[in-house]
């Protein structure tokens, strides 16, 4: 790994940098000269400690566009526009926080950012190898500059009934969230899960959804391409009772 990094001043002279906390600006700094010569880092956290930095910094320089974060499930969230018209965008930072809640880091300049905070509610899916194509559409083009974004994805809207916010028929499952908060500084959009609702399609014979029924993807940031997930390889809070025990 080189011992040296260059930092171009179009990006850490820029008012988007330069309007991130100090705490996020160094990290930033920290996490480059910590990255492979390819530019990733498998030890975020210990950097963050390190220079003193917190978690949800490393969230803004995410939410921001000054890093790229990989390896979780592919979300697409989803709302109402002041028109009533539906949208949806994708995120990769997110999860289940507390038993009922969901949050996901989403930068203040996305439209469904707005709709969000407008309507007070909106709608979680996870994309599937189905839907693989609609799914990257959503994720590369903003609403902001094509209005006609869910309509050349060739999804379909139904208004759910629980919150404000819509559900693309093709999408096989979805979380209906009402809007807890979001925090403009962060990027943080935390939700209370309402409701889960999935596609008969997907379940096993108990009602549970099944992974052989339904494809969820992840990103492959080394290839670039999006895999899918379904293999069992272990059994949770079981598999390591068996060293637990020698």
């Amino acid at each position: 790994m080189a011992e040296r990094r260059m930092f171009s001043k179009s990006i850490t002279e820029s008012d988007a940098f330069l309007d991130l906390p100090f705490s996020a600006q160094a990290l930033y700094f920290h996490m480059a000269m910590n990255a492979d010569d390819e530019g990733f880092i498998n030890s975020s956290r210990r950097i963050c400690g390190m220079c003193g930095a917190q978690e949800n910094d490393l969230k803004i320089l995410v939410a921001k566009g000054f890093m790229i974060h990989f390896d979780s499930g592919i979300y697409v969230i989803k709302g109402y526009d002041e028109n009533g018209k539906p949208n949806a965008m994708n995120a990769a930072w997110g999860g289940i926080s507390e038993e009922t809640q969901i949050s996901i880091c989403v930068d203040d300049g996305h439209k469904t950012a707005k709709n969000v905070v407008k309507t007070g509610a909106f709608t979680v899916s996870i994309a599937d190898a189905e839907n693989v194509v609609a799914c990257d559409y959503v994720g590369i083009v903003s609403g902001n500059k094509e209005t006609d974004k869910i309509e050349k994805a060739g999804w379909h809207a139904t208004k759910s009934e629980f919150v404000d916010a819509p559900l693309f028929d093709e999408l096989p499952m979805a979380l209906e969230c009402k809007l807890i908060s979001y925090d403009e500084e962060t990027c943080r959009l935390v939700g209370e899960i309402v409701n889960v609702c999935a596609d008969e399609k997907i379940l096993d014979e108990n009602g549970k959804i099944d992974l052989n029924k339904f494809s969820p993807i992840t990103y492959d940031p080394v290839h670039h391409t999006y895999r899918k997930i379904g293999d069992v390889v272990g059994k949770a809070f079981s598999d390591g009772l068996k060293l637990k025990e020698e």
